[in-house]
Parts: C-alpha cells; sequence; structure tokens
C-alpha cells in the first residue's frame, strides 16, 4: 500500500515504457489488479473511450461501467451485500423515476425501428355518448354542455 498525504502519490506514475493504454493496463494487471483484471480493464477501458466509440454511447458506456462495478462488488464483498447496496441505490430518491401523468389515451408499442425503444402511439377518440346530435368525449365536456343548454334556455334562447 502506498501512503498518500493529498498530492502527487507514486500510484499515479506510468510504467517507464508505456507507450499505449494497454501497455497500462497490462502493466496494472500483472501488479496491482491480478485476479480482478478483467472486470477494471473493462471499467478503465469504458471509461477512456467514454461515449467515442462507433456503435455504442455514454449510456453503453455506463452500463459496461456499471456492470464491472457490481461483478467487483459481488466478488469482494458477496451476492447479498451487492444485491442490498442496489436495492438501498433504488429506493434512493435520485434514482426514482419522476411520476409521469399518463394520459388515457396514450399507450405504448415496441419502436419498430429499434427494438430497444418504446413509442407513443395515440388512441382514436371513442365519444361516451351524443348530447342534442353532438358528440361528446367525456364528462367535464358533457357537464359543460348541459350546463350550457340549461342556462341559454333560462335566457330564452333558441336551439335548432
Amino acid at each position: 500500500m502506498i501512503k498518500s498525504d493529498g498530492g502527487a502519490s507514486a500510484y499515479y506514475d506510468l510504467p517507464k515504457n508505456a507507450k499505449t493504454l494497454n501497455d497500462i493496463m497490462e502493466w496494472k494487471g500483472d501488479t496491482h489488479w491480478l485476479g480482478d483484471s478483467v472486470q477494471l480493464v473493462n471499467i478503465f477501458k469504458a471509461a477512456w473511450r467514454w461515449g467515442t466509440k462507433d456503435g455504442t454511447d455514454k449510456p453503453y458506456d455506463a452500463r459496461k461501467l456499471l456492470y464491472s462495478a457490481a461483478r467487483l462488488l459481488m466478488k469482494h464483498a458477496g451476492k447479498e451485500a451487492l444485491n442490498k447496496i442496489l436495492r438501498d441505490m433504488l429506493d434512493d430518491e435520485q434514482f426514482r423515476p419522476d411520476p409521469v401523468y399518463r394520459d388515457p389515451m396514450l399507450r405504448f408499442e415496441a419502436d419498430p425501428n429499434n427494438s430497444d425503444n418504446v413509442v407513443p402511439v395515440k388512441l382514436p377518440k371513442i365519444p361516451i355518448c351524443k348530447y342534442r346530435g353532438k358528440d361528446v368525449y367525456s364528462l367535464d365536456e358533457l357537464e359543460g354542455l348541459v350546463g350550457f343548454y340549461e342556462n341559454s334556455k333560462s335566457k330564452g334562447w333558441r336551439h335548432l
């Protein structure tokens, strides 16, 4: 273990012959990471390329980081500890989904162009009844029409 005083520390020094990231990862794997090399290499690579690898994006790299970190945590703390930490994270307010207003006239279907996505599909409006020959789509609308009709009758307006 290298003791740090908060300043420059030897654990940030690179090997003398390192020219590429692969040189650094191999050196770390041989000298420090040992049995954790597979997951730490995946973490290191995902962080290094962060959103720049063709065919991937930042959410892909973030999932790679999270998955590899979870594997390390499971290895060193056990499945029960990993599951508790993941549950605690999901219970944390910052990770909970925001409440969403659900439009009853909207449903979601698989996006035919991207199986990882869903797309909103607006359902056709279906009238709940007719009032004086007009389609009515909600109770609020019906109440407004009935109120208007009753109020206008009292004023002597003629309805066709």
